[in-house]
């Protein structure tokens, strides 16, 4: 199984204004090959630091680089929160080869089964490569997210514990585990959230 098992997995980050500017060549060589950085956050909000991590961890050459919104449902809806988040990537050349987007979901009121379903399904038509969804079982669940209709888009599940989690209702498996939230990495400056890919050099492509 991908979640478990002999599969060897590749380590990454996330970073947000949190952590200031990035050193990614450190980054990169303490050997983490793939960046989730915050562009976006409903209310209007563009990270400040965004253009310069992203823009320094495609010169590192991280393997994949995911530019995330941080979404608030109560106060926006869908299209005004992909529209924040193609405006911070048009501020930085948009997507290169290597690069996708990804929906920060752990914060909103109710039911966000169909938020995310068009929020997910409009930012892969807008920007034409298929969004990650990141959430964990403490908000997906009461939330009603952990549903089939999600199943086709890559999950990065934050679940902080010694062993890979099993997959939530609605996903065969994670494509992604946030397993720290409180890590030391070469070039980030304090705490800082960190993810293991299950899979290999060539899935994670």
């Amino acid at each position: 199984p991908r979640n478990g098992g002999n599969m060897a997995t590749i380590q990454g980050v996330d970073c947000s204004n949190w952590q200031g500017t990035v050193d990614w060549v450190q980054v990169k060589n303490s050997g983490r090959d793939f960046a989730f950085i915050k562009a976006s956050e409903d209310d209007d909000y563009l990270d400040p630091y965004f253009a310069a991590n992203w823009h320094g961890a495609r010169a590192a050459e991280l393997e994949l680089r995911a530019a995330y919104h941080f979404a608030r449902p109560d106060i926006s809806s869908p299209s005004a929160s992909v529209s924040l988040l193609v405006h911070a990537l048009q501020a930085v050349g948009g997507l290169h080869e290597g690069e996708t987007v990804m929906l920060d979901l752990e914060v909103g009121s109710g039911n966000l089964l169909t938020w995310t379903a068009e929020w997910l399904d409009l930012a892969e038509r807008v920007f034409g490569v298929r969004p990650i969804l990141y959430s964990g079982h403490w908000f997906a669940g009461p939330h009603g997210i952990e549903n089939a209709g999600l199943g086709k888009y890559p999950l990065c599940w934050a679940s902080y514990q010694d062993t890979p989690p099993p997959a939530p209702a609605g996903w065969d498996k994670l494509t992604f585990w946030q397993n720290s939230a409180h890590a030391s990495v070469p070039g980030i400056s304090g705490d800082c959230d960190t993810d293991v890919f299950f899979g290999d050099y060539l899935q994670l492509r």
